[in-house]
């Protein structure tokens, strides 16, 4: 089988916290992804966010120049049933907590991206996809529910097809129970 090569500058980012149950898939999808060669090979840095998503910023502007940014997020929500993997763009984030939060401490994913958007945008990747995996569980605990188990070879295959550009059928994907 050969690969394909893309000459884009890819960068992944799991966002996370281990210690709030599902918060943590993030970080979890990142460990799965990391055993993956084709994604290795076509990916230039794969960066863990855990416990505080201002270093996106840092990363941002000490890796420049990238074309395509994937987030790999937990999501809580009170419209989209747990076990929905989305796919979002930068756009589709909501400017309010009401809908969909990427975060279980204050400042989102959104926000902070939102931040850089207008304080320092030349720092802004040319494309961001985020994985968002809307999860039933953010309380403490270090354990993911069977429901965010489930979702990590969906979206390493989302990853995947990305990458490889391969075409989304869809900007929402139900993992099977």
């Amino acid at each position: 089988m050969k690969l394909l090569i893309i000459d884009k500058k890819i960068v992944i980012f799991g966002v996370g916290n281990q210690f709030r149950q599902d918060d943590g898939i993030g970080l979890r999808i990142l460990e799965k992804i990391s055993e993956n060669p084709i994604i290795l090979k076509n990916t230039d840095y794969i960066f863990e966010i855990s416990m505080g998503v201002f270093e996106i910023e840092k990363l941002l502007k000490l890796h420049n120049n990238i074309d395509l940014a994937i987030f790999i997020d937990a999501v809580s929500s009170k419209k989209v049933q747990a076990g929905t993997v989305l796919i979002l763009t930068l756009d589709d984030l909501p400017g309010d907590k009401t809908d969909l939060c990427t975060t279980t401490h204050g400042i989102t994913l959104s926000d902070i991206l939102q931040m850089i958007k207008e304080i320092h945008p030349e720092a802004l990747p040319k494309e961001i996809i985020i994985l968002g995996i809307v999860v039933p569980n953010i309380g403490y605990g270090q354990y993911l529910s069977q429901t965010a188990i489930k979702a990590i070879p969906v979206v390493e295959r989302l990853i995947m097809d990305i990458i490889l550009n391969k075409p989304l059928i869809s900007k929402t994907y139900s993992i099977k129970e």
